[in-house]
Order: structure tokens, then sequence, then C-alpha cells
């Protein structure tokens, strides 16, 4: 195929007519060429496209491709509406009901009886471009039911997410404090990822009005990121994935920090033989606020292994290089994501780079804070069921969005 067609739609399943949207293909698999041959893609195009009547819009590739492709919206805004795509239908997700006085947008409930008031925290985004919309999006399956119950949302997008924890706790006391103060009402905090380190350091200030403090598979405890993909990403990917691994929160977080790497040539590429890391330091936190209710989400099992083998290969002519897993790869746990797409060009076009397996990224053990035979300091908990597969970092499961849900709804 030389081309793809997108059919855009409301949330109701309308069509939506005579949009203008700036889209980002995700391609992965052959570019054939002239000759017949074909070279392996894992490319990334960007299109503007205009939807017609039916909300339809043709989008030329430019080449001859066969594989998989998955569309994505660029937001040129810092509120634009969302996109979540199956197969070829892709669903817009509405935008903020209104702002915040401190710019905070807010999601109104979709029932008129009154319910939670509930203020999520984002989490590290490496690209400091994911909207509060699109977080929106990523937690509907709690949100919906949130606001079906007559609750409110707000999302917390920090213009810098990739700082520590306590440089980004004012301005989410700031944040509690306004919403509450609109809403009349205590509020629930939702911390994703990150962003309930975050949220742990900001409710060390006991006259906040908070009545529930939720982390989603947050690194209480740390995050692994194999140190040879650090390597190769720091060689090989663009900007937009190396200046991530040198911000601060990366480098308090990860347990293996690649400080040096010792290079071996092989053909045209140079490959990590030797990574060197530091020792690491636990972050420093304060314990669990007692004086609210605790709750702790995991999107790993307590106990088994993920099963990944070989992380990432790199191919060029007559060889192949790959990044095996090592135990910490395979920890139970949430599963490393947004680098699948990892690619890199080498001369001419005639190398490249996949993630063949995802490792773990946040083990269960410090999402929740506590060893797998250990009850976490929490008044509840979540986490996979053992045997069941893992999700990825960023993925909300239908059963812990009713986890969530009836966790704030049991605090209100």
């Amino acid at each position: 195929m030389d081309s793809v067609t997108l059919f855009v739609q409301d949330r109701a399943g309308r069509p939506l007519a005579n949009k203008a949207l700036r889209v980002r293909l995700q391609l992965s698999g052959w570019r054939r060429l002239p000759d017949g041959s074909s070279l392996p893609c894992h490319d990334y195009l960007q299109r503007l496209v205009r939807t017609d009547a039916q909300g339809k819009a043709p989008l030329a590739l430019g080449f001859a491709f066969e594989g998989t492709w998955r569309a994505t919206l660029i937001s040129g805004e810092a509120q634009m509406l969302a996109l979540s795509q199956s197969e070829d239908t892709l669903t817009v997700f509405e935008p903020p009901d209104r702002f915040l006085a401190d710019g905070t947008p807010l999601w109104e409930p979709t029932r008129g009886k009154k319910g939670p008031v509930v203020l999520v925290l984002m989490g590290f985004d490496a690209s400091n471009a994911f909207t509060a919309t699109q977080m929106m999006q990523l937690m509907a399956p709690a949100t919906d039911l949130i606001r079906a119950a007559g609750g409110s949302v707000a999302i917390v997008r920090f213009p810098d997410s990739q700082l520590l924890p306590e440089t980004l706790a004012p301005r989410a006391q700031q944040a509690i404090r306004t919403l509450a103060a609109d809403m009349r009402e205590r509020v629930a905090v939702v911390g994703i990822s990150t962003g309930g380190l975050t949220a742990r350091i900001a409710l060390t200030d006991r006259s906040l009005p908070v009545r529930t403090l939720v982390t989603y598979d947050t690194p209480h405890r740390g995050a692994n990121l194999n140190p040879q993909l650090q390597a190769l990403i720091r060689r090989y990917a663009g900007p937009s994935m190396q200046h991530p691994l040198d911000s601060p929160i990366t480098q308090a977080i990860l347990r293996d920090y690649a400080t040096k790497v010792h290079w071996k040539k092989r053909g045209l590429a140079d490959w990590p033989a030797q990574v060197i890391t530091r020792p690491w330091t636990p972050p420093s936190l304060p314990d669990w606020p007692r004086w609210c209710r605790t709750v702790a989400l995991s999107n790993g099992p307590r106990h088994g292994i993920n099963h990944s083998q070989t992380l990432l290969r790199l191919w060029q002519p007559f060889r192949q290089e790959r990044v095996l897993a090592r135990p910490e790869d395979q920890q139970p746990g949430s599963l490393l994501s947004g680098l699948a797409g990892f690619s890199t060009a080498l001369p001419l076009g005639i190398a490249g780079a996949e993630i063949r397996e995802l490792p773990t990224f946040i083990p269960t053990e410090s999402a929740l804070d506590a060893p797998a035979d250990t009850p976490p300091p929490v008044d509840a908990f979540f986490c996979v069921p053992d045997g069941a597969a893992p999700l990825l970092h960023d993925q909300l499961s239908e059963a812990a969005a009713h986890f969530l849900f009836y966790q704030i709804l049991h605090s209100a």
C-alpha cells in the first residue's frame, strides 16, 4: 500500500467532519524499493490531514509499504483534542469543560448528582508534550466512572515533568488548594508514575484539603532501564530520546544509570561492549501520609517473571547484534513503553534497530513500596494477578480502573 485512510469520530460514534488534524503515523513493517527488494521500516511520518463530510481523511505515504501502522495526534496547542485508535478509526476525546483560576483544566460530571473531586498529577513525559487531554484519554476507564457518578476530574500537567518531585511539589499543592476551593470539597489526589512521588512530597503539608492519595505505577523504590539500552539510545537515537536520559528525575529513579560506555566496532556500528553504572541511592521520600487514606496500584504481578529474552536488535549488512535481558529486566512489574518505536539509520539507510521484547520498567515491589512477602505500607493496594500478563507502564486496565474508582468513591 502507498496510502492509508483514517476515519475520525467523536466518542458517541458520530463522524468528525471538516476537521484539520496534524497526525503522526508510526509504521512497523517493510518498505518496498523500486527494484522489488525491501528494507525494514520502523518510521514516524507527520502529516496534516483534513476530514471530509463523512469523517474520512486519506493520507499518502509517499512510498510502498507493507506492515502495520498507528496514528496519533500531534498537538500544536496547550489543550488540543486527543485521539485513540481502533484499527483505522480514530476517536476524538473531548477537551476540558473549563479551566480553574490557576489554569488547571477541569472535566465536570456527565450526570447531575454531586460526586468525588479528583486531581490527577501527571508523571514523567519524555517529550514534555503530552497534554492534559491526552492524559484524560489514557485515564478514561477510571475517569468515565468517576464523572458518571457525579465526580469532577482535574489534570495537572507540569511544564517540565523531568524536574525532581520536590521541585514540582509546590505546583501540586497550589492545584490542590485551588481545586478544593473551587469545588468546596476535599480532593482525592492521583499521582501517575513519578507524579506519585510529587504527591507524596506535596502531602507533607498536613493542611492540604486531601481525603485520599492514590499512586499509580509509581517508582517509590526506583525504576529499571537496561544500561545497554541507555547506551544505544545515547549513541543512535534522536534528541527527543537522548535528552530525557539526562534529566534530573531519570538520574534520580534509575537503579542502573549508565555513566560510562566502552564501545566496540560491529561492522558499520559501535556496540556497547561494557557499560559502567553508578551506585544507586534510593530517593529520600517522606513517610506515607497517615492523616489521609493511602492507596497504591501496580501494573505488574507480585510474583513471577516477564519472560523477555531479547530486548533490542540492531541490524546491518551481514550481521545482527542483540541486547539480552538481565534478571532485572524480567522482574515482576510493569513493562517499559515508549521505546518500541526506537529506530536509527546508519549511512545509506542500511541499518536500523528494533525493540523485540519490553523489559520491566517499574517493578511491582517498587510500585507497591514493599517486597512480595511484605504488606505494602498503605490502606489498600492493587496489582496484576500472578500468572496474568503484566501491562505496559502507561496502560490502565479495566480492573485497575474499577479498583481506583471504588477507592475514591469509598473515601468520599
